[in-house]
């Protein structure tokens, strides 16, 4: 007895390959099949059964019901997109980046009602500033509010110890700090820089940065920055904050970098010693602010001690030797260093205290962390021994 066929459309078969960029040998060896039997079924010559569907919807990241769509769905950004890339569209939502937009935008639903049912005033500082403001009064605020000082620098040993610090005083001032190098929890959909590294979701109550955890640890302290720019004057967005950009497109996203670059490294603390080179000034500040040599690098680009061609140069250098140092100290990693700073610490915490408070179901926490339902009991034993 034959399969039962699906009839599913062929230009959204074509179409739900095509926007992931994947080949028809991509897809047959995601399913196991032949090219060829992909290739019939995307010009309807031949139609898949319903579990071969089943497999290439899996396969593609998309409903099945999508399958039988007679158009290809809208799938615009929710939010502005500020990317300026050469090889992306603006506007173009690549289906990791709509992925997990979409499931922090439930993430960040679900925590502003919570926090607006327990009565807490809306925070002051987002949106406090808008573009037509100066790069310096925006970034100056945003150290006040963070708390962030000579003192603050002083007590992180390096620059990764200081990100951390800092990430902390945003959650604790309420701004959710996601960090994931994946979609939601599948390791094997895997984030790409060239996409995007970080977005803010700009709220009263609930804003969210999101920090792409696939870009180099090096890199990242800036996104955050960036993106605290984009809470500071409140406008949610993708950003295009790459440090070795030097021409940005948009009064945003150059005000964005331009306070990013204020805020970690202030104008008025910044020492250059003519006397010696380049690379021994980048370790000396990047010593004292405690940020990596790229941003250190960048910040004496723009303060015009360092010649465009030597910043290009440099920057190359660090950026390969910031990743081989990362590669080479790859591990498996432990499971909650992972899921806090993936959902939040703060979010996280919340979702859990809801359970044991009776505010949220076990169903409900496992979607909204990414994790099994048998997994909340060991994450709230997890939070309970951490605060013994």
């Amino acid at each position: 007895m034959s399969a039962t066929p699906a009839f599913v459309t062929p230009r959204i078969l074509q179409w739900a390959r095509t926007r992931t960029g994947a080949t028809l040998e991509d897809v047959a060896k995601r399913i196991n099949t032949k090219p060829d039997r992909i290739r019939e079924w995307e010009d309807g010559s031949k139609r898949p059964s319903i579990r071969q569907a089943e497999h290439i919807a899996g396969a593609l990241h998309i409903p099945f019901g999508y399958l039988f769509l007679s158009e290809p769905p809208d799938e615009t950004l929710p939010i502005r997109d500020f990317r300026s890339v050469a090889d992306i569209v603006p506007g173009t939502a690549m289906p990791d980046l709509l992925d997990v937009l979409n499931d922090v935008l439930v993430k960040q639903q679900w925590y502003r009602e919570f926090v607006v049912s327990q009565r807490h005033e809306p925070l002051p500082f987002v949106g406090r500033f808008t573009i037509a403001d100066d790069s310096a009064r925006i970034a100056a605020d945003i150290r006040d509010t963070i708390g962030l000082d000579a003192d603050f620098r002083a007590q992180s040993s390096n620059a990764e110890d200081f990100l951390r610090s800092l990430t902390a005083r945003c959650e604790s001032v309420g701004i959710l700090v996601m960090r994931s190098g994946i979609v939601g929890s599948n390791p094997h959909r895997k984030l790409s820089v060239q996409d995007f590294r970080g977005f803010t979701i700009t709220d009263a109550f609930a804003p969210v940065v999101f920090i792409n955890g696939v870009d180099a640890r090096a890199a990242q302290m800036f996104t955050l920055a960036h993106e605290l720019s984009h809470v500071w004057i409140g406008q949610s967005g993708v950003s295009d904050e790459r440090m070795d950009r030097l021409e940005i497109d948009g009064a945003v996203e150059a005000l964005c970098n331009q306070v990013a670059a204020e805020v970690l490294v202030p104008d008025s603390e910044f020492v250059w010693n003519t006397d010696i080179d380049v690379k021994g000034n980048v370790r000396s500040v990047a010593s004292h602010f405690k940020v990596s040599r790229l941003v250190a690098l960048r910040r004496a680009f723009d303060l015009r001690h360092v010649s465009k061609n030597a910043f290009i140069q440099e920057y190359r250098n660090y950026e390969t030797q910031y990743r081989e140092a990362e590669q080479n100290a790859e591990g498996g990693g432990n499971f909650y260093a992972t899921l806090f700073p993936r959902n939040s610490p703060t979010f996280t915490r919340t979702v859990v205290s809801a359970v044991m408070e009776g505010k949220a179901l076990y169903r409900e926490a496992a979607q909204l962390l990414n994790i099994k339902v048998p997994t909340i009991n060991k994450v709230m034993e997890y939070i309970e021994s951490r605060a013994e």
